[in-house]
């Protein structure tokens, strides 16, 4: 009954968070372009919760498991770490220029020792994200299956994750097929994506703390054996 409880608990929180996001969004909608430029831009409010929300995911990470436990899943912190460090902008601050953008790796002005490290940082991203697949894909849609509520918060993740990569540079994909995107298209598409964004480590923050419960219960119940 416990267990069901908290379940649910967990499930509101969810809608919750979705609500807020939604709220956020139309909250930006209305702000004047200067506040909403301020709101939403590299170190405003909207991008510092963001990255605030991966550190908190990571201090859980690293408090809630054991050392071997901690290394085992070594992908799991990675990833978050990356994310965090994606919202602080670490992509273009310690670069010649964005490592985002195809000119990093085919431009001769990039030293190479700059394309040599983030090329392995990259692949080991790619690694990380594969180890995660093959060792967690089964677990993750049987908890879809069953409404996990960790397996759910990280579909949701995952989805606005998708979503905010869709809506990013919007204007200039449109572009491409002749559309035109005026400034109140802009200013939408870049709270939609923004407040997505956000979206990530608040979800994956739910994920997480639903399922640690469980590692505790676990680790109580071993030590006490």
């Amino acid at each position: 009954m416990k267990s069901t409880t908290v379940a649910g608990h967990y499930i509101a929180l969810l809608w919750a968070t979705a609500v807020f996001l939604l709220l956020l969004t139309l909250f930006s909608f209305m702000l004047p372009d200067l506040t909403a430029h301020w709101f939403l831009s590299e170190g405003g409010p909207v991008e510092t919760l963001s990255a605030a929300g991966y550190i908190v995911c990571l201090v859980t990470l690293v408090r809630e498991w054991e050392y071997p436990q901690l290394l085992d899943h070594y992908y799991f912190p990675s990833t978050i770490l990356a994310g965090c460090a994606r919202e602080l902008d670490f992509h273009t601050l310690f670069t010649s220029r964005s490592i985002s953008t195809l000119r990093f790796y085919t431009s001769g002005d990039v030293p190479m020792a700059e394309k040599v490290v983030v090329v392995a940082v990259l692949v080991f991203l790619a690694w990380c994200g594969i180890a995660m697949i093959r060792r967690h894909a089964g677990d993750f849609f049987t908890g879809l299956r069953k409404g996990n509520v960790t397996a759910l918060a990280i579909a949701a993740a995952i989805i606005s994750g998708g979503l905010s990569k869709s809506f990013d540079g919007l204007g200039r994909k449109l572009a491409d097929f002749g559309i035109e995107l005026g400034l109140g298209g802009i200013k939408a598409a870049l709270a939609i994506e923004e407040v997505l964004e956000l979206g990530i480590p608040m979800f994956l923050m739910i994920a997480i703390f639903a399922y640690f419960p469980k590692v505790t219960a676990a680790r109580v119940q071993r030590n006490a054996s």
